[in-house]
């Protein structure tokens, strides 16, 4: 460490000579020990949220002071005085006009900091006791996987289409179409994604206090599904007299990588025998996929969207029957549940009987 210490001072030495070897009188003194420093002012904090709700105020920022401790806030008619955190909560439950609450950057002479310009208020605040408006949506259930935001209804408003949603801190509002909310794999800070029950001009109801979210959604978090795996033909002792022909296709339960979700019911799988051209519910593992002597390259089964409920999930990858040992066969005679569903394989790969209200069909030689 000494070494590396003489090595600086040497190097320090060297610079210093070789300014002072061709100074003149304007050149600054090196030995100067009280040099001027300039002056920073702070860019001004942005992204101002009121939620009237909680009576807070908060904001985003101002890039390199981040923390309660570097910012002071003031409200119409009171002096300036430090944030009690961001967000802010107002002291006083009363009514405030776009403009009454300013937050800024504060000075700090030790620092040779100016204070920063401030950001005011765009929203006005209402005193609880003076309007009356339904109530905050409760339980925050935010995903950042998932790229999802829900909630608990409020109670009287049992209809998603009676919400509505901001992702910029309430300047934009959208009607909710689906709950949980997909926000998209986008960067978004906290606060800035807010739920509230709409406001109805018909019955003269304002818009509710909004559920503003408490952490940010960040991108580049996709939801991975894995391929499934154990690729199974069920058709069993093909080369002998004793063959069961069910064209069954079977595979392991996968898991959601980020959610932990294990997949477990056939309903939230779906398979192709066309190449993923179309694509047809699962109702039983193994799945019956059709009549025909398909090329295993064109039977493949995956995750569907939005698999489980309330929960969303892009497709999963498709296993093919490519790596199965055994091969799908022209099925002549088909057991089916309705006139629709096959009957379910047994656990030793065979049919199981047809109901008494179910039926057989029979297809041809091609199937």
């Amino acid at each position: 460490m000494l070494l590396g210490a003489n090595k600086s001072l040497l190097a320090l030495t060297v610079v210093a000579g070789t300014l002072l070897t061709g100074c003149n009188d304007t050149s600054p003194d090196p030995k100067s020990t009280n040099p001027t420093k300039s002056v920073v002012k702070p860019d001004a904090p942005t992204g101002p949220i009121a939620n009237d709700n909680l009576d807070q105020f908060s904001w985003t920022w101002s890039p390199n002071f981040t923390g309660k401790q570097f910012y002071e806030i003031k409200v119409q008619g009171q002096p300036w005085v430090t944030v009690n955190g961001n967000p802010h909560q107002l002291v006083i439950d009363a009514v405030y006009t776009a403009g009454d609450i300013q937050v800024r950057v504060k000075a700090d002479s030790t620092q040779h900091r100016t204070m920063s310009e401030a950001l005011i208020s765009t929203s006005a605040y209402t005193a609880s006791s003076v309007v009356e408006r339904p109530k905050s949506p409760t339980n925050p259930i935010q995903n950042d996987n998932l790229n999802t935001f829900d909630w608990d209804l409020v109670t009287d408003f049992n209809d998603v289409s009676e919400y509505e949603y901001s992702l910029t801190g309430g300047v934009d509002w959208t009607t909710v179409a689906n709950k949980p909310l997909l926000v998209g794999d986008v960067n978004i800070d906290a606060g800035h994604v807010l739920v509230r029950v709409k406001a109805n001009l018909a019955t003269g109801s304002l818009a509710g206090r909004a559920l503003i979210s408490t952490q940010a959604f960040t991108s580049g978090a996709p939801v991975v599904i894995a391929a499934l795996t154990s690729p199974d033909i069920v058709n069993k002792n093909m080369d002998s007299s004793n063959e069961v022909k069910t064209n069954g296709f079977g595979w392991d339960w996968v898991t959601n990588s980020n959610t932990k979700d294990t997949y477990d019911q056939p309903e939230q799988y779906e398979f192709t025998n066309d190449g993923g051209a179309t694509w047809q519910a699962v109702t039983y593992n193994p799945q019956h996929v059709g009549p025909k002597a398909y090329d295993k390259t064109d039977v493949g089964v995956r995750v569907k969207k939005n698999a489980i409920t309330n929960q969303v999930n892009p497709v999963g990858e498709t296993l093919f029957a490519t790596a199965a040992s055994a091969n799908f066969s022209v099925t002549r005679v088909v057991p089916m549940k309705t006139w629709n569903q096959a009957q379910k394989l047994t656990l030793t790969g065979n049919w199981s009987k047809a109901d008494d209200d179910g039926c057989y069909i029979e297809y041809d030689v091609s199937g």
